[in-house]
């Protein structure tokens, strides 16, 4: 059976932030300061997504992704709507039952009946089957994992595969249909040349997609058959096919991708470059200057890395609001924020 770690990472790297910050909910105590990460933008637009597809506004919904598609919107942190509209699919298994994922499936396929030459329904579908298979497979390492459970996590990527196979001459004019191929691709556990043409290919049609940079880092991490070296040399080149819009702050995401998977030790020992992450951080910041959660991030590496100067920096702009997903929980902001600004 394949070797899928019970991070059953990839497009749920996320899904893992967000057990963080149910967790920390339930066992920090009452602090009066606020969980930025239950408030967001992001998640204001999680619950208008839920609104349009559970009342059968499946129009308008199509009409948003086109928008969202065209004009390459983004959060105030820089990050793609389109990518959480996608991910927000992917998620349902996550948090319903099986007759609210019927629900959803015949949702969705009236969806794609009735625009067929959309991508954006085609898409969404693909990425509730491979939250399907994710459910059917469940957390448990891979060699607690059953025979049945693997049989309908091997289903539901067939499935998904066939599914975006049979769509590609219309669903590949979105990045999301790329995003959803990755993702089937590290589990089905294709070869790093097959892995590599694929994203070749993904950026060929839209270089500025971010999840076809986290999902390429991801089936780079060592549990994948790759390297915390590799991931390095990554970063470089998506900061390279990126640097004419985003300068260096692609490099940053990469990296913070990374460390998020990896913990803080690449930064630590200097296998992934401090200098380099914080000059992409500081294009974050000129580029998407409102936004509290590139700031918090940039605070929490620059912590990690030791550079107290840098953090001391950071601290001073940053409130008594934290991000769980950031920073796992409040005691660790507020040591990291004591160590920065003490004496200062």
């Amino acid at each position: 059976m394949p070797q899928v770690t019970n991070r059953v990472a990839i497009g749920f790297r996320r899904a893992a932030a967000i057990v963080v910050v149910v967790a920390t909910i339930l066992t920090a105590p009452p602090v009066r300061a606020a969980d930025l990460a239950q408030s967001t933008e992001e998640a204001r637009f999680e619950q208008h997504f839920h609104e349009l597809l559970w009342h059968d506004r499946t129009d308008e919904l199509d009409v948003l992704a086109a928008q969202l598609r065209r004009d390459r919107a983004r959060f105030d942190d820089g990050r793609w709507k389109l990518a959480i509209l996608y991910w927000t699919v992917g998620r349902i298994p996550w948090d319903a039952d099986d007759t609210k994922i019927a629900d959803a499936r015949a949702r969705l396929a009236a969806w794609r009946a009735k625009h067929p030459d959309s991508p954006t329904p085609h898409i969404a579908l693909a990425q509730l089957v491979i939250g399907e298979a994710w459910r059917a497979r469940g957390h448990k390492f891979a060699n607690e994992v059953t025979e049945e459970q693997w049989r309908g996590f091997h289903e539901k990527v067939h499935e998904a595969h066939q599914l975006l196979d049979s769509t590609k001459a219309v669903a590949s004019a979105c990045p999301g249909w790329y995003e959803a191929m990755q993702i089937v691709a590290l589990m089905e556990n294709w070869s790093p040349a097959r892995t590599q043409q694929l994203f070749d290919e993904a950026v060929s049609h839209e270089p500025l997609y971010q999840p076809l940079y986290f999902n390429r880092e991801q089936s780079l991490q060592p549990q994948w058959g790759g390297s915390l070296q590799q991931i390095a040399a990554f970063a470089e080149r998506a900061a390279e096919l990126t640097k004419a819009t985003e300068g260096r702050s692609m490099y940053a995401r990469v990296l913070w991708a990374g460390v998020q998977a990896e913990g803080t030790k690449p930064l630590e020992d200097g296998t992934f470059d401090w200098q380099k992450m914080k000059q992409g951080f500081r294009d974050l910041m000129e580029r998407y200057p409102k936004s509290d959660r590139n700031l918090q991030a940039f605070a929490r590496y620059a912590w990690a890395a030791n550079d107290k100067a840098t953090a001391a920096e950071i601290f001073k702009k940053l409130g008594d609001d934290w991000y769980s997903d950031i920073w796992g929980n409040r005691d660790r902001f507020e040591y990291a924020r004591k160590w920065a600004l003490d004496g200062k």
